[in-house]
């Protein structure tokens, strides 16, 4: 439950989160092709599954353009959503975050507009970072990962394709820092659905599902480790 630590690449999950909650708002999924006025144009679906999977700099920013740094903090990472301490507004790639620019949102037959909006200047994390803490890192995994098993009013609102491709990154994601001690724990080869996050000289951090695979059970785990 700790929250003295950088929590690193570990909050893209959350941004991708907030990122397909907006264009929802408006009747979109994540198939819909946005469009920067000044920037790239790609699927949400396909930054957000190079944000995760690859763990993608550039398009965590864009993940996070994509929401709006205000309605990132302001109306997905409250304490109603499960987020009460949690603050995304540090850029880790090219585009910055405060100052999303206008963008096209596509997804046939209809397309909006949505124009430039600018964020607060600071949310008080400190140094302008990112802050969480490790419940609520592990509290967006569970909620993806176990979408089927938890209530109605627990569950993220994803459309079903968006759920599985979210999933599908999660489970194919960079190696896990679990991986050698589920190995040695099980016996063989876990299946594990995570996020990590590092900074050299900082923090090593891993959040997800970890499940053994001989017995199928399953533990949501997650670890600051300096380095």
């Amino acid at each position: 439950f700790s929250q003295d630590f950088w929590p690193a690449s570990t909050v893209k999950v959350l941004a991708a989160l907030a990122a397909l909650d907006f264009v929802r708002s408006l009747g979109f999924t994540g198939a819909v092709e946005v469009a920067f006025d000044s920037g790239p144009t790609d699927t949400l679906r396909a930054i957000v599954d190079r944000a995760i999977r690859v763990s993608s700099n550039d398009d965590y920013d864009l993940t996070v353009l994509v929401a709006g740094l205000d309605r990132l903090n302001e109306e997905f990472l409250t304490a109603a959503n499960g987020f009460p301490t949690t603050i995304l507004e540090r850029s880790y790639g090219a585009f910055g975050v405060r100052r999303s620019p206008a963008l096209t949102l596509t997804e046939d037959p209809r397309t909006e507009r949505v124009e430039a909006r600018r964020g607060r200047a600071s949310y008080g994390c400190p140094e302008g970072g990112n802050c969480a803490d490790l419940f609520e890192l592990t509290e967006a995994i569970r909620r993806v990962m176990l979408r089927a098993e938890i209530s109605e009013a627990e569950r993220f609102a994803l459309d079903p394709a968006d759920a599985a491709a979210l999933e599908d990154a999660l489970c194919n994601a960079e190696s896990s820092y679990f991986l050698d001690g589920a190995r040695a724990a099980f016996g063989a080869e876990p299946r594990i659905c995570h996020k990590t996050g590092s900074v050299r000289d900082d923090e090593a951090l891993d959040h997800g599902l970890v499940e053994d695979p001989a017995t199928g059970a399953r533990y949501l785990l997650a670890a600051a480790i300096p380095t």
